[in-house]
């Protein structure tokens, strides 16, 4: 509710609300950032959901915003007497803004040249614009000029779209894929597993324990048959719930075969320079999500 909030709480003092949610946004992404320990947890959960909430909005503004540029493109009403000055405009808007942006961030951030070209280039330009435009058609401003904002604007909005497609294909650095490294890290996820259930079959547990957790660790790879799920899935439904210091002892057990699964991760690391460390901190973050899951479930 916050951001509808202070759009309708800055409209109503005159100042735009779109800007002010803006800001907001930036300031809340900030603060954030700096306090998502205080309760690690709720920093995931809504990490988890601002994701999804990112995806479904960003699908509604191409969407929305499609919709406005072919409208406008097709209102007949909307023309400036049959002259091209719009595209003119557009162009230099588009210019002008992707200089703003390469200045500020070669400047004021001190990126390299490559970086700040692609920070200027990257993104829609024009779409907060193109929406501010639209609230001012309700004062005194002319149609002509008001026609003319909008095909400046959409004029910038296409040209921010379609230039870096074609640019970000020289000025990208091409992405090598490894494959070497992917089939290394398969195979050290697979003796990681591996470790992690040597470690299990040598705990003075019982041995249902044992076939349980087994097959957890082992989904962690895919390689379990679906024979096997059904069996698991079986036994789960019939057997009955697990009593509180069970559960304790379940809980235990998944830490220490997680644990050993780490340290594994971490001694072929620094043992060898065969992993790399994007791929150590890939798997050490598996283990990590794993050990969340199984954790949640226990809680």
């Amino acid at each position: 509710m916050t951001p509808f909030v202070l759009y309708f709480g800055a409209e109503a003092l005159g100042v735009s609300g779109i800007i002010a949610v803006v800001s907001a946004g930036l300031v809340h992404n900030a603060e954030g950032e700096r306090s998502s320990l205080a309760n690690p947890q709720l920093a995931s959960d809504l990490h988890q959901l601002i994701g999804l909430l990112n995806d479904i909005l960003n699908s509604v503004v191409f969407i929305v915003l499609g919709i406005m540029l072919l409208r406008t493109l097709l209102d007949r009403s909307v023309t400036y007497n049959g002259s091209l000055i719009w595209v003119g405009i557009g162009v230099a808007l588009y210019v002008a803004n992707l200089l703003a942006r390469y200045d500020y961030v070669r400047l004021v951030q001190r990126v390299g040249n490559r970086e700040a070209w692609i920070f200027a280039l990257g993104g829609i330009h024009g779409a907060v614009t193109f929406a501010l435009a639209f609230t001012v058609a309700e004062t005194q401003v002319r149609t002509a000029d008001f026609n003319l904002v909008l095909m400046s604007e959409s004029l910038l909005i296409i040209l921010s779209l379609i230039v870096p497609t074609v640019i970000f294909r020289w000025l990208l650095p091409k992405v090598r894929i490894d494959m070497d490294d992917a089939a290394r890290m398969a195979v050290i996820r697979e003796q990681m597993i591996e470790a992690g259930i040597h470690e299990l079959w040598q705990m003075p547990i019982s041995q249902e324990f044992k076939e349980a957790i087994t097959f957890d660790l082992r989904s962690q790879n895919g390689h379990t048959t679906l024979r096997q799920f059904l069996s698991e899935w079986r036994r789960m439904v019939q057997h009955p719930d697990y009593t509180a210091d069970q559960m304790r002892e379940l809980m235990a057990i998944y830490r220490h075969v997680f644990q050993a699964e780490r340290n594994y991760v971490e001694q072929q690391y620094n043992a060898t320079a065969g992993l790399s460390e994007d791929s150590f901190n890939q798997l050490y973050r598996e283990i990590t999500m794993a050990e969340m899951v199984v954790l949640e479930y226990g809680a």
